[in-house]
């Protein structure tokens, strides 16, 4: 982790969190904090402290996620090429720890670090299933994880697994064929979950800035009203339902996000760029238009 803390994270998002939450939390007390003490502590100035956490949390969390899961792609499109080659080779007769071996040097983008590195485990004693299992605790995907299962299993049972090979690389070209369509019929809900955002800012902005200035205040009707009832909205009564209106539009935006990323990609976290891109959209039409 001293080595490599970029690597660490890169490996497993989800710790950055344990570095950011705290901070944010730090931050958001002593901010809170200072405004006490100046006597400036309000609603807006909490908004405007957690919205900026809530997008830098998200924001940084997207960034390292989509990084790692970039990665992951590029290694699950050579694992079909991997397991042909092995298929190749075991074949003509050469086991698979020396086919791992002679792959070291291979032009497999992605894949070659992770060669590397079992063929280290090897060298350093450890069999060749755990060293697949390894390999697979550190991509940590569905689809590595049904080709190491399967390839360890015909190992045991066998030195002679080409013919498996084979099955484990179709099987994995299908189901990067179905991902990649799976994604593109989802492209459409993708696209209909921001313009449900896009036309819901747009309401709002309608109604604070065109309809509610055209509401009086309750004093430029008289003193009786309507029906011996003040009516009209205050300037406090509009301050508080545009900070309402804002609040509402926040909220959907992150949990827009979160199930557009479900939807798009099969994972909550997937959502986490998303989320912080409608909270950035959000908060900065209310700070410059409203």
């Amino acid at each position: 982790m001293l080595s490599d803390p970029i690597g660490v994270v890169l490996d497993r998002p989800t710790r950055l969190l344990y570095l950011t939450v705290p901070l944010a939390l730090c931050w958001l007390v002593a901010r809170a904090w200072l405004a006490w003490r100046e006597g400036t502590l309000a609603v807006g100035v909490l908004d405007d402290t957690v919205v900026g956490i809530g997008i830098v949390l998200t924001g940084t969390f997207a960034l390292v996620h989509e990084t790692r899961r970039r990665r992951i792609e590029r290694i699950e499109e050579a694992i079909p090429e991997l397991l042909d080659r092995l298929a190749s080779l075991n074949e003509v007769g050469i086991s698979i720890v020396r086919a791992l071996d002679r792959l070291g040097d291979s032009n497999l983008g992605e894949l070659d670090d992770e060669i590397e590195r079992i063929n280290r485990d090897v060298a350093y004693g450890a069999s060749v299933t755990s060293a697949l299992g390894r390999f697979d605790e550190r991509v940590r995907t569905g689809g590595v994880t049904r080709v190491v299962a399967l390839v360890t299993n015909a190992m045991r049972a066998s030195g002679d697994i080409a013919p498996v090979l084979r099955v484990a690389a179709e099987e994995a070209r299908t189901r990067r064929t179905r991902k990649r369509k799976r994604r593109q019929e989802m492209t459409t809900y993708l696209v209909i979950i921001y313009l449900s955002f896009l036309v819901f800012l747009a309401i709002v902005f309608v109604l604070v800035t065109v309809f509610m200035p055209t509401i009086p205040a309750p004093a430029a009707l008289g003193e009786s009203g309507l029906g011996g009832r003040s009516v009209g909205l205050s300037a406090t009564q509009k301050s508080g339902y545009i900070r309402l209106l804002f609040h509402a539009a926040a909220i959907q935006g992150v949990a827009s996000g979160f199930v557009a990323g479900q939807m798009a990609k099969g994972g909550v976290a997937d959502g986490a760029k998303h989320a912080a891109g409608m909270l950035a959209l959000a908060y900065a039409m209310f700070l410059l238009f409203i």
